[in-house]
């Protein structure tokens, strides 16, 4: 409701444009299941216009919502995530690139406490660049916030995906990569949905080093997530007990 006029008006565009029956002047199908699309949204235009917008929304109520106390209080409880979170983006952006190996000095475990703090201080050169991420995460956690209590206030349980794994481009790899072992991929074995196996990416976890700070990565991620969501479900939950691995080299499964 504090959004200028002119950028109200823009969101009602774009919604209508994004959202005409005549969008796309040819059919879209799904090669997966050769078939039509009823409904198909164009993602990438999407991301590019929701991004154009927050920025111009940062640009207008940005320093209001950044003084605002109940931002505040989500900064200061959720700095150990947001920190690192908003100096990743901010250099993913400057770098072109979520590779975190192409990113020099500034690589996996080479940015130590000290400098994310220096990098991320109100006073640092980058902190515009940075805090914007941090408001897009604070009005995300305000509508999820919203749409759980709703929920609750109905007697429905909400249900949080958590993915067994972490991408290699990630800020959970790049700012704490003793945690993982970033030589070695993970997947699935050779089967008859796929004769090579599978490669998803991931590191996987260093449970030695995890066990030796009380796992408070996962302790962290397990409690920020039950903010909004009274259960978990845990894809590839026997990752916990089991995991095939490969080295980082590998393309396929094998």
């Amino acid at each position: 409701e504090h959004l200028p006029a002119d950028i109200k008006a823009e969101i009602d565009r774009e919604v209508r444009r994004l959202n005409d029956g005549g969008y796309y002047k040819e059919k879209q199908w799904d090669a997966d299941l050769n078939t039509e699309l009823d409904r198909p949204v164009d993602f990438d235009e999407m991301m590019k216009v929701k991004l154009r917008l927050l920025r111009r929304i940062f640009d207008a109520i940005g320093k209001k919502t950044l003084d605002s106390e109940p931002y505040k209080q989500f900064m200061a409880e959720g700095q150990h995530w947001l920190k690192p979170y908003g100096l990743f983006c901010w250099l993913r952006d400057f770098f072109g690139t979520a590779n975190h190996e192409e990113w020099g000095a500034l690589g996996a475990g080479r940015v130590s406490e000290q400098k994310l703090n220096d990098m991320t201080a109100p006073e640092s050169d980058f902190y515009k660049g940075i805090s914007f991420y941090w408001f897009v995460q604070f009005h995300l956690h305000l509508q999820l916030k919203e749409a759980s209590e709703y929920s609750a206030s109905k007697g429905v349980v909400l249900k949080g995906d958590l993915p067994i794994g972490v991408d290699h481009d990630s800020v959970d790899a790049w700012y704490w990569p003793h945690l993982f072992h970033m030589n070695k991929k993970t997947g699935a074995p050779p089967d008859d949905y796929a004769s090579d196996g599978q490669n998803w990416g991931f590191p996987t976890y260093n449970w030695d080093a995890m066990a030796r700070d009380g796992y408070t990565w996962w302790s962290n991620r397990l409690g920020w997530m039950s903010r909004y969501f009274q259960a978990f479900r845990i894809d590839h939950i026997l990752g916990f007990f089991r995991i095939w691995e490969m080295p980082h080299t590998a393309t396929g499964g094998l």
